[in-house]
This record gives structure tokens, C-alpha cells and sequence, in this order.
């Protein structure tokens, strides 16, 4: 519990980005507070992500290779169950001693989140979901980013969808642009690979090159 409460004060040390990061952290504080308190030596752990492919049930299994006396699961915030978890993710936990192979994506319930003990978070959008549609949890949440160093927080999801729809090419440019630019902002890359010659190449490579990030490009 110590090494624990030094993790958390540490993580929780850097200042807060947003007004969601600042709930973020004054959750996890306060929950971590009580939650340690416990001294339970078994119970329910739960890892939460979004669509419970990547992020949860990598998560899962880790706990589940290091025998505590808690039991382990995980689910999503997403509307799908039964999805397979992607090839390459497959390909990089296998790489790293872990199986996804048989994971199938699990929807969040009342259900579940009633029979857990603690519940671990990924991300704001995590948050945001689970102080909507289930405020009566907020109780058991943690951040499981936390846990990780110094000034951390969320565990990003390894995939970003900009949700940029049809139109000019113009139009296309202009939101992959305004979208990408956030992405840059948040994780600050090292390197923006793009490839090929399509719309998403040129916007992504402009303002990659305007945030002073390095550009490969691959035909």
C-alpha cells in the first residue's frame, strides 16, 4: 500500500490539462484513498477500456499471469460484443508472452460493474462514459494510467479514427488537418509516417511539418 500511495501522489503531482483531467485526478485521489484503505486480500478487479479489443483485455491478461488472489476480467464502453481483437494487436501482445487470440469483446453492464471491487479506467473518454451512464460506480474507479510513472494519467487507445466523412478535397484537407493537429498536440510524436499520395498523406504531413514534427513518407 505504501509503494501504491507514492505511485498515485506522484502521478497525480503534474498540473491538470483540462478540466476533465483535473475530475480525472481528484477521482482517482479520493477513490485510491479509500479503496487502499480496504486491505482486502482478494477481490474482483475489472479493466475498462473502450471496445474491450486492445487496451482491457491486454490489461486482463497481464493481471491474470500475476496471481494475486483477485479475480480479473474486463469489458467496454463500446455497443459491440463478440469482436475479435485485431491481428496486429494479437501480434504485439504474443510478441510480449500474451494470447488474445480467443478475446471477444464484452459490452459494459450494470451487471458487471456491481460485481467488481475495483474498476480501471483508460482514458477520459472512459470517464466521461462512465460518470453518464453509470454515476452510481464512480465509487470504484481508478485510473489505471496512474500506476504507470511520474505525470501520468490515461492510457491512450493505439488507434485513432478522425472521423472525417466525405466532401471536397478541400474540405477533407481542412478537417484531417484540424483533427490530426490534436493528435500531434496530445501525444507529440517523434516521427508521422504517411503513405501514398491520397488526401490524409498531404494533411497529415503539413501539419506534422508545422509542429515541428519529423516526416517519413512511404510510396
Amino acid at each position: 500500500h505504501d509503494l501504491l500511495r507514492r505511485i498515485a501522489r506522484n502521478a497525480l503531482e503534474g498540473p491538470a490539462r483540462s478540466f476533465d483531467l483535473a475530475c480525472m485526478r481528484s477521482l482517482h485521489r479520493r477513490n485510491f484513498k479509500r479503496l487502499s484503505q480496504r486491505r482486502a486480500a482478494q477481490g474482483a478487479l475489472m479493466f475498462v477500456c473502450h471496445g474491450n479489443i486492445c487496451r482491457s483485455a491486454f490489461a486482463e491478461e497481464v493481471a491474470r499471469a500475476a496471481p494475486s488472489g483477485w479475480s480479473v476480467s474486463s469489458s467496454g464502453m463500446g455497443p459491440e460484443d463478440g469482436v475479435q481483437t485485431p491481428g496486429r494487436i494479437q501480434r504485439i501482445s504474443a510478441r510480449l508472452g500474451y494470447n488474445l487470440e480467443d478475446n471477444r469483446s464484452r459490452t459494459i453492464t450494470h451487471e458487471l460493474l456491481a460485481a467488481a471491487d475495483i474498476v480501471l479506467i483508460m482514458d477520459r473518454s472512459n470517464y466521461r462514459l462512465l460518470k453518464r451512464n453509470y454515476p452510481q460506480y464512480l465509487h470504484k474507479a481508478l485510473m489505471l494510467g496512474a500506476f504507470a510513472g511520474p505525470g501520468e494519467l490515461e492510457i491512450p487507445d493505439p488507434d485513432v479514427n478522425l472521423q472525417v466523412g466525405s466532401g471536397t478535397a478541400g474540405q477533407q484537407a481542412a478537417a484531417i488537418m484540424s483533427r490530426y493537429e490534436t493528435v500531434v498536440g496530445e501525444r507529440r510524436p517523434d516521427l508521422c509516417m504517411v503513405v501514398g499520395d491520397v488526401t490524409s498523406t498531404m494533411a497529415c504531413a503539413i501539419t506534422s511539418q508545422k509542429q515541428h514534427v519529423p516526416v517519413a513518407h512511404v510510396e
